[in-house]
């Protein structure tokens, strides 16, 4: 895992990789660009340098944004630099105007394909760059000493999750930033609003919106018959489809908790509709209400048919 000092001197790297690439694009010498933007060459060398250790700054980005015309991709990567890791969002800051998640059940595999798409708008004054999402599985929810014991003997391993996001409707594949936390039944992880190959980074600007997808597999023997979706932002619409093979004959159920009122069920219904050899259920609500920052929405199912997997 990497430490916040690693995090911060690739952060470094990759400033001076971009500031050299932009420059060598605009056909200019490091001297040269020096001479434009007021600064000795020998600044420019060492800010490009990959093995560089000092933040450069505030004015020196500045300049050379504004010259190089990299419309604040230098000024982001230099913020970067700074937080050392990858700083916080507010949830003043973060709109999620819609946001959609399906559960996908894989029989030959015995795996849950979870795949997350979200709009998001930012509100705040400054640029977005990533998003903190998290995997949170607990096999046995309602027996929580089995369940611990469970997933100390089976702990959820970040590198089995295959996680892979893109950005936009063009699909911009991301990088997968520093895990946030590693534990047993719980992964925290950064998303970047950067190329997965590249250094090109992708700013979500004050006002600005952009769909963030992304998807990770968990073994149906560490995730447990739920699935459950928290309001953490300012959330317009959220929806649900879980997607099972026909056969298994899946019923399901289930319950809004709020953070300060009774549990209760669902207000509005979960919807099937047979897709193939596939069920599908949908559920979705855009009811303010019930959107409220800290409820949870939880919908549990069984497999009735002889030979479907049991828990």
């Amino acid at each position: 895992m990497r430490t916040e000092a690693s995090t911060r001197n690739e952060n470094l790297e990759t400033l001076g990789r971009r500031l050299r690439e932009l420059r060598t694009t605009k056909g200019l010498s490091q001297g040269e660009l020096a001479v434009r933007i007021r600064y000795h060459r020998t600044y420019v060398s060492r800010v490009e340098s990959p093995k560089n250790i000092e933040v450069p700054s505030q004015q020196f980005i500045e300049s050379a944004d504004r010259f190089l015309q990299a419309g604040g991709e230098l000024l982001e990567l230099l913020r970067r630099c700074r937080d050392g890791q990858h700083g916080q969002v507010s949830s003043h800051d973060l709109t999620v105007v819609r946001d959609h998640a399906e559960l996908y059940y894989l029989p030959d595999e015995d795996d849950y394909r979870m795949t997350m798409r979200r709009e998001l708008l930012n509100n705040g004054n400054g640029p977005i760059s990533q998003y903190l999402i998290r995997v949170h599985v607990d096999r046995y929810p309602d027996q929580p000493q089995k369940s611990r014991t469970h997933h100390y003997l089976n702990p959820l391993i970040f590198d089995d999750l295959k996680l892979r996001a893109w950005l936009g409707d063009d699909r911009i594949p991301l990088k997968i930033g520093t895990l946030k936390a590693d534990q047993d039944t719980t992964k925290e992880v950064w998303i970047l609003f950067q190329h997965r190959d590249s250094d090109r980074v992708y700013p979500l600007q004050s006002g600005q919106s952009v769909a963030l997808e992304y998807c990770y597999l968990v073994g149906r023997n560490k995730w447990g018959e739920w699935f459950q979706r928290a309001v953490r932002f300012s959330t317009k619409e959220l929806s649900v489809d879980l997607n099972y093979p026909s056969w298994m004959d899946p019923y399901c159920r289930g319950w809004e908790i709020p953070e300060l009122r009774p549990r209760q069920g669902l207000r509005t219904p979960i919807r099937s509709r047979v897709d193939g050899d596939r069920i599908v259920f949908s559920w979705s609500t855009k009811d303010p209400d019930a959107l409220q920052t800290g409820t949870r929405f939880r919908i549990d199912w069984r497999f009735r048919a002889p030979g479907a997997p049991e828990y």
